[in-house]
């Protein structure tokens, strides 16, 4: 009997057991890892979507931020052209007021980039050295209007170049009329380059020489002093090709206008949106945006 008992109850024992072993979930390592990686895996989306929603804001704010300073910018150049116009009221007509004949912007030109094919050396009058230019040579047009038309009848007047563009240049393709408005520079011919680049803007605004016409046609102005129009023509330039490879470019001398404008603020702003805006900018643009800073009053 006693042998039977402890029989029975090892019996209860190990049934107890078994029930106890069976009673328990049974516990998946594989599934526990797995459960483990999935929610470190939401916790890193949830961080790059809060890290990515964050930078978003940002970029939110600094577009509108540069929008109100472009618009600010316009304004004030707005204001400055109305208060020049009316300073020049009393003025003859003739050459663009502040045209001078005599001076180019000290300034390094550059070369020409982007485009193959594409003339690319600064017009001699507007010295790389940062020296004084030469005298502006300028073809008089009146002689040419006569020797137009046979028998030395005078040809019909021009109209501007945006409404006879092509009158103002020569060859059969776009790139044949940068590379004519662009020699035009070179000989130092500055008022009939700047009627040159101004049609074939109006020719070609989406060709993709434009955002080096726009920027050398700002040049030509700032060339002749007409620092109004220069600022004018360059932030315009810059809305329309800030990413070109001239976008630097553009800003660089739109600050230098805007310098020559006793416009201290808005040039300190601008020398400023070329850092943030063009990091990768060249070394030589980096340089004389640094001198210019300094120059201005800036740091």
């Amino acid at each position: 009997m006693r042998w039977q008992s402890l029989g029975i109850l090892s019996l209860f024992t190990l049934l107890g057991t078994t029930s106890i072993a069976a009673a328990q979930p049974q516990v998946d390592p594989y599934r526990a890892q797995n459960e483990v990686r999935l929610t470190r895996i939401e916790n890193d989306i949830r961080k790059l979507t809060g890290a990515n929603e964050e930078a978003m804001y940002r970029l939110t704010q600094l577009n509108q931020q540069l929008e109100k300073q472009l618009e600010d910018m316009q304004f004030r150049i707005d204001t400055l052209e109305k208060q020049l116009a009316a300073a020049r009221g009393g003025q003859t007509q003739g050459a663009p007021d502040g045209m001078a004949t005599d001076g180019a912007p000290a300034d390094d030109m550059g070369g020409m980039s982007g485009d193959p094919g594409m003339a690319g050396d600064a017009p001699t009058g507007m010295m790389r050295d940062g020296g004084p230019p030469g005298p502006v040579r300028r073809v008089p047009d009146t002689l040419g209007s006569q020797l137009d038309s046979p028998g030395g009848t005078p040809a019909p007047p021009r109209g501007a170049p945006e409404e006879t563009p092509e009158q103002y240049l020569e060859g059969d393709t776009p790139d044949a009329q940068f590379n004519y408005a662009f020699s035009l520079l070179r000989r130092d011919d500055l008022q009939g380059a700047e009627e040159a680049f101004r049609a074939f803007l109006t020719l070609n605004p989406e060709h993709r020489a434009a955002p080096n016409a726009k920027y050398w046609l700002g040049k030509t102005y700032f060339a002749q002093k007409n620092y109004t129009e220069a600022a004018r023509i360059l932030l315009d330039g810059y809305k329309q090709f800030a990413d070109s490879d001239k976008g630097p470019d553009m800003v660089l001398t739109l600050g230098l206008s805007l310098k020559e404008l006793d416009q201290k603020e808005q040039a300190c702003a601008t020398f400023d949106e070329l850092t943030r805006r063009y990091p990768k900018a060249s070394p030589s643009i980096k340089q004389k945006a640094l001198a210019a800073q300094q120059s201005t009053g800036c740091l």
